[in-house]
């Protein structure tokens, strides 16, 4: 028995030595808020008295950036070096060869130099260019660059990932990576996106004056100066937070007024630094000599999400709640391609994935992203809590200790087996002695597969134990299903389709296999459009919806927080007939609505009954209270519950309102399936709870146009999901989009 103890001391040890380390809140050590105010000026589009006359009556410590300067007389030069730092813009300049961007550059500098008396201390590109960040320092002494934007994707044939919206020093082989040496060019980002919102609901929520309609305008300064506000505050070891706009994009928006209120705003606070570009260069080659380690603590005043950001020489790394959904390790990454070649884009045609100038950094996990002009999560996040400056580390001790475990644990096992035949054959000991044998072998296995688990629990490694579900596998065909069974078609998250163009022919393919799949019902789980009081997303969406409603074909509807103005607001759903309840509320499968927001819906097969009730994103209490009404007549019904959010793709919930909603779940017995959408940390996710399974799917890109097929087999009581999609004409035969679950229906 002693041996037993001293095994159990030394497990006890070993797991006490596992470092689980709780990320501390770093508010600004140096204590320093710093903000930049920059104004880009195109003169070819703005006359030079009318900015004169706006900027003199909004005086302040501004950079402008120069487009189109060369027709400045000596006057007007002057006036503009009086009353700001001047910088040159420079665009696209990977699209030309490095001897091209040469040429061009040092024509540029020379002019002017002739027109300003010196060369400029810095140089403004929305995609800063790595050869020409290492020429104009070696030549012409030039000291930071202004621009990056952070993660941008396809947006204006630029796609940029990896890179950071705070201060650092550019390594000399790609821009968007830090220089592991102390120094070198600093860049400085021109404008602060939200650091969470900006990934998850769409790219345009940053700090300008122009919001593209996703908040009314009257609410788009206080967010912008709330924004600055939130970064100033959760960044260490130093606050800093960038507001700049094009002057003359601004003032043909009519928006000038909202540029006046959060220039009003900035000047008179109290607690902050109103610093030029060059001034914020000095000040930070003064204070580091190398790049410094960065953590942002943020919640966005949009969404509410919160989110943790840890960047270093080495990586960058972002964690939603308990999940890292962001990692780009610097150490692995190769050189910018366009040090020593040009891009091949075409300007006169559509912007695309393949055709923009992409100098992206490679993403070690990519769960983070799918917003309007974001890119698409491509990977599934990974637990963790400890301190995130670890995470690198035990990421690799993960993947190695895994590959590990794949040797060790079956060696162990036949180890075990092997000594007790030995024992037991060799020393002819009796039966008591084997019994105590193998029981002292079962607590050594019970305490190394505790030992795995707590291994698991801390995030260090993910341990899925193959079989640990009995689920269908034997997939019924798609063909004759009305003999056994039906299908339902769900599909979600169609907001960037709606931006984009009418998806009639997503919705034609769906009407068209109704009659082969046995289809009573399509289940549409909200974020129809991006924007909620966007006329023309919402035209598409009717447009495209409408083609199931004039082939006859039944559809349950919910809104998304991209179909409303805040939870469980305004919206304009039903001024369109595919999203009015009134619509279809006389026909023989419609159960119940909450106004045009949330549906419910009912059919039968053979003697079984079933019920869709379709929940709107973070409902509230009134309709929580019609959900709850919906519920308690359910009796005899199978339910189905599509809510637009409730799980992750991970299984973990997002916000308290869904784990808050499962305990009402849980008071529901007969619920057989819970569908959702909306997160966009991953794409696919399935897990039985308390006897019901709970599905996240969600594609949320300009290939979203993929549709969830869930056939009930009832001669079996399984239910097979599978996944089309339509923009490849493809179905997915990975076991996240196809996999089969029991249920034990009622009658």
């Amino acid at each position: 028995m002693k041996k037993y103890i001293v095994l159990v001391l030394f497990l006890v040890l070993a797991l006490s030595v596992i470092p689980i380390n709780l990320q501390v809140v770093h508010g600004a050590e140096t204590g320093k808020r710093i903000v930049t105010m920059v104004i880009y000026v195109n003169f070819a589009l703005v006359d030079f008295d009318d900015f004169y006359g706006w900027v003199s009556a909004f005086p302040s410590n501004y950079t402008f950036i120069l487009d189109n300067w060369g027709s400045l007389n000596a006057t007007q030069a002057g006036w503009l070096k009086s009353q700001a730092e001047l910088i040159p813009a420079l665009s696209y300049m990977q699209a030309w060869t490095p001897a091209v961007r040469v040429s061009y550059i040092d024509s540029l500098l020379t002019d002017w130099k002739r027109m300003f008396g010196s060369y400029p201390k810095g140089i403004f590109s929305f995609q800063p260019d790595t050869f020409l960040v290492n020429y104009t320092a070696q030549k012409y002494g030039v000291e930071y660059w202004h621009g990056t934007c952070f993660d941008q994707y396809i947006s204006d044939y630029m796609t940029q990932r990896g890179g950071w919206q705070l201060p650092y020093y550019a390594s000399e082989t790609h821009v968007l990576r830090p220089n592991t040496d102390d120094g070198g060019v600093a860049i400085l980002p021109h404008e602060t996106w939200d650091w969470v919102a900006s990934f998850t609901d769409n790219a345009q929520i940053l700090t300008h004056p122009l919001w593209g309609g996703i908040v009314p305008d009257a609410q788009v300064a206080s967010y912008v100066l709330e924004i600055i506000n939130r970064t100033l505050n959760g960044v260490s070891p130093f606050g800093y937070s960038t507001f700049m706009f094009e002057y003359d994009w601004v003032k043909a928006k009519n928006r000038l007024w909202i540029t006046e209120e959060i220039i009003g705003n900035l000047t008179s606070w109290d607690n902050i630094e109103l610093l030029k570009l060059g001034e914020v260069t000095d000040w930070f080659k003064a204070t580091y000599d190398s790049t410094p380690t960065y953590r942002v603590n943020f919640q966005s005043p949009y969404s509410n999400a919160t989110i943790d950001w840890y960047y270093s020489t080495d990586c960058r790394v972002a964690r939603v709640g308990n999940y890292v959904v962001s990692f780009v390790d610097y150490a692995v990454q190769g050189s910018d391609t366009f040090l020593t070649t040009n891009a091949t884009v075409d300007f006169e045609s559509e912007k695309s994935a393949t055709n923009c100038i992409d100098d992206s950094l490679n993403f070690t996990i990519n769960a983070l992203g799918g917003a309007t002009l974001k890119a698409p999560v491509t990977t599934s996040s990974k637990y963790y809590i400890g301190d995130l400056a670890n995470f690198k580390v035990q990421y690799y001790s993960d993947l190695e200790l895994q590959e590990a475990l794949r040797v060790v644990i079956p060696l162990f096992v036949f180890v075990i087996i092997l000594v007790a035949v030995l024992i037991a054959f060799r020393r002819k000991i009796k039966l008591r002695k084997l019994f105590n044998t193998v029981i002292g072998l079962t607590m050594t296995c019970v305490m190394l597969t505790g030992f795995l688990y707590a291994l698991d629990a801390t995030g260090i490694v993910d341990i899925n134990l193959v079989g640990e579900e009995n689920r269908p596998t034997e997939f019924t065909p798609l063909v004759n299903v009305a003999d056994y069974g039906f299908s339902l078609v769900w599909i979600t998250d169609t907001q960037v389709l709606s931006t984009l163009y009418d998806w009639s022919n997503f919705t034609s393919w769906i009407a068209g296999v109704v009659t082969d799949y046995n289809v009573p019902m399509v289940v549409h789980t909200g974020d129809i459009v991006s924007t909620w009081n966007n006329t023309a997303e919402w035209e598409y969406a009717n447009s495209s919806m409408g083609v199931l409603a004039d082939a006859g074909v039944p559809y349950t509807w919910c809104l998304g927080n991209h179909d409303e103005n805040g939870d469980c607001g305004a919206t304009i759903c039903g001024d369109y007939a595919s999203f009015n309840a009134g619509t279809f509320s006389g026909g023989n499968y419609w159960f119940s609505n909450y106004g045009n927001r949330d549906t419910a819906v009912n059919f039968t097969f053979g003697s079984y009954k079933f019920l869709i009730v379709n929940l709107e994103f973070r409902a509230n209490a009134s309709v929580l209270g019609w959900f709850t009404d919906v519920m308690d007549a359910s009796a005899g019904y199978n339910v189905i519950v599509a809510a637009h959010s409730y799980i992750n793709s991970t299984g973990q919930f997002i916000y308290t309102w869904e784990s808050e909603f499962k305990t009402l779940l849980d008071g529901y017995s007969n619920i057989v399936a819970v569908l959702c959408g909306h997160a966009i940390d991953g794409t696919a996710w399935n897990q039985n709870v308390n006897g019901r399974e709970e599905i996240f799917f969600n594609r949320q890109t300009e290939q979203s146009d993929v549709a969830r097929v869930l056939t009930f087999d009832m001669a079996k009581w399984a239910v097979f999901v599978r996944t089309y999609q339509f923009y490849d004409d493809s179905w997915c035969v990975d076991s996240a989009n196809r996999f089969g679950f029991w249920i034990d229906p009622v009658q």
